[in-house]
């Protein structure tokens, strides 16, 4: 049986079209020592090293690394079947999984056995407690009802983290009901190329500094210079000057900023950094500049499988840190044929952009009248309004301010 269902997972893995493979390998994950069969994990090895440099996982690629007995094994199993349906290939995932823990269960059990001293009891019980928490299943987050209402009033007692405000009034207003990004969120910032993505994200993270919070911002596209350059001019309208600017510099040293302008960030880099600064101080926003730059994890021919795995494990990192991540993105070329607001179909690269993103906002400027009106769209929200909200965009700091804003 173990044999039948590691040969099911190589056979996917070796298929030109592998994206159900590449997808239930980002959501159950697989190591080379889950495999009996030594060729198996020759074959495994050698995927994983590809993935994690430029090349696409495809079977020439996989197969040209390989031992000549291993490269013919390789072939052979290529062969064997012509689709492998995702339910059968995720049932074989679970399937080796659970097998392992098995293995390791009685393992364990057959170590703690030999340990017939007393000497050696403490190492006998630590030995079982860990293989039981290895071999617990999922089955503990399947509720029934009593207990799920008896969760719901546990959960509705606590003190709930409150929403983040952008520190725009209207926008707030229209995002949540509380006011500002709900605090498990993935909100995308889309516009054309040029039209102040960058620019709305930065003035969004001065305006919750200036409040007294934390923001983790990562710049793919721009060094710490650039970045900074646009930073100061946002924290303060006076920069005209010298001393204008270190002062402006001065005042962003005592906020809760930090910073990484590292070019090559993976979605398990940025999760990692989140964890890391989140058990130090709270963070209340994310931002993340931007998706098409960000190094997918697991390589696929298709683009649009590497974004909505990347958007999906963003989404995931948001709900288990309780923290909004912004997320800026581009559209696709298509919308550039006219001047009119973006639709959700013009995200760039994938529809599971749309699908994971709480809220979808858009960003729209006639850039060639250079025109300081602009729109700034809310078209998709879970937890709030759609609407279309104006805005003044001041080139010269780069900053935006709502047009005749109501004050509370």
């Amino acid at each position: 049986m173990r044999a039948k269902i590691e040969r099911i997972i190589i056979s996917a893995l070796l298929k030109s079209d592998n994206a159900n493979f590449l997808t239930l390998l980002t959501r159950h994950g697989l190591a080379s020592s889950d495999f009996s069969e030594p060729m198996f994990r020759n074959i495994f090895d050698e995927f994983l090293k590809i993935c994690s440099g430029r090349d696409c996982p495809t079977v020439i690629n996989i197969t040209s690394k390989l031992k000549p007995e291993d490269r013919t094994f390789a072939w052979q199993i290529h062969t064997e079947n012509d689709f492998i349906p995702f339910s059968e290939l995720e049932s074989a995932f679970l399937n080796l999984k659970d097998l392992n823990k098995k293995e390791k269960l009685q393992n364990a059990l057959s170590t703690a056995f030999n340990l017939n001293n007393s000497a050696q009891d403490t190492k006998a019980i630590k030995i079982l407690t860990d293989a039981l928490k290895e071999y617990s299943t999922n089955e503990k987050s399947i509720l029934n009802a009593p207990d799920f209402a008896k969760k719901l009033l546990v959960e509705k007692s606590k003190e709930r983290k409150p929403c983040v405000k952008t520190g725009f009034y209207k926008l707030d207003n229209n995002l949540s009901e509380s006011g500002g990004f709900n605090p498990t969120s993935l909100n995308i910032l889309a516009a054309r190329p040029g039209v102040g993505k960058t620019s709305f994200a930065i003035n969004i993270t001065t305006n919750i500094l200036k409040a007294g919070g934390n923001v983790l911002f990562f710049s793919l596209e721009q060094n710490i210079w650039d970045l900074g350059d646009k930073i100061v001019k946002s924290f303060s309208d006076k920069c005209a000057t010298v001393d204008d600017f270190i002062s402006n510099v001065s005042k962003i040293s005592n906020t809760g900023l930090y910073i990484s302008t590292e070019a090559r960030l993976t979605t398990q880099v940025i999760e990692n950094s989140i964890k890391s600064l989140s058990a130090k101080n709270k963070l209340d926003l994310v931002v993340i500049d931007y998706l098409g730059l960000l190094t997918p994890t697991v390589r696929s021919q298709n683009r649009a499988i590497e974004i909505g795995e990347m958007t999906r494990h963003l989404k995931i990192v948001a709900l288990e840190n309780s923290v909004p991540i912004l997320l800026l993105s581009q559209l696709n070329r298509r919308s550039d044929q006219d001047d009119s607001i973006p639709r959700l179909s013009d995200l760039r690269d994938s529809g599971a952009i749309e699908q994971d993103g709480d809220s979808v906002i858009f960003i729209t400027r006639d850039i060639k009248s250079n025109d300081k009106d602009c729109v700034i769209s809310i078209a998709k929200n879970r937890h709030g309004r759609c609407c279309d909200i104006k805005y003044d965009f001041l080139g010269k700091t780069q900053t935006f301010s709502e047009s005749q804003l109501k004050k509370s």
